[in-house]
């Protein structure tokens, strides 16, 4: 059984088979990633959180996002919080359907990281207000995806990818892979893990 908290999904509750057109999505406060076959959208509501995508790192806050293109590594976390965004999970392309494959080629072309208007950012308010008091509609949730990607060209502009500083920890890349030796790693695993750990160390030394 899926846990909820407050009609939020934890991330880490989340199904492999359990695949809505959209929904609300609390990020661990610790970097975690995956890839899957389906491109996502993924909007900030609540909070900051750092993403990585591609190789392509970001904070992504409220009126934020990021395009997830299928099969792509991707790392994720919140920063100290645990922030809340919305997921829009789009269906594999058909030819049946050119519509929507060109929107999801359309999508898939965008910059990874975007910014939204006001104007779609008071829509999508209003449309996570309605999933958090229905969480199980399927419908509701099939028309929230309906409803944003229709309209998300329209209404974004690009957002500055965040400079990076680039020397990697060294060390930490080597404790990281020899703590799961055991598990297939990925480079966006190895690339969360260095990055997470130089948020910390800012946050703890902002802190003090």
């Amino acid at each position: 059984m899926v846990k909820r908290n407050n009609d939020i999904l934890d991330h880490a509750s989340l199904a492999p088979n359990i695949i809505k057109p959209a929904e609300i999505v609390r990020l661990p406060s610790h970097m975690d990633s995956h890839e899957h076959h389906y491109t996502q959208v993924v909007i900030g509501l609540k909070g900051q959180s750092e993403f990585d995508v591609g190789g392509v790192g970001n904070r992504v806050g409220p009126g934020q996002g990021c395009v997830v293109t299928s099969g792509l590594d991707h790392a994720f976390g919140g920063i100290v919080d645990q922030p809340d965004i919305l997921v829009l999970n789009m269906p594999l392309p058909s030819d049946d359907d050119p519509v929507l494959l060109q929107r999801i080629n359309e999508l898939s072309k965008s910059k990874t990281y975007f910014q939204l208007d006001i104007q779609i950012q008071k829509l999508i308010q209003m449309l996570v207000a309605e999933m958090k008091s229905s969480p199980d509609d399927l419908l509701l949730s099939r028309a929230c995806n309906d409803t944003v990607v229709a309209l998300l060209q329209r209404h974004i502009s690009e957002l500055k990818t965040s400079l990076r500083d680039s020397r990697f920890d060294l060390e930490q890349i080597d404790r990281y892979i020899d703590q799961h030796l055991a598990h297939k790693i990925s480079v966006a695993q190895l690339a969360g893990s260095v990055f997470w750990g130089r948020v910390s160390s800012i946050c703890c030394s902002k802190s003090s």
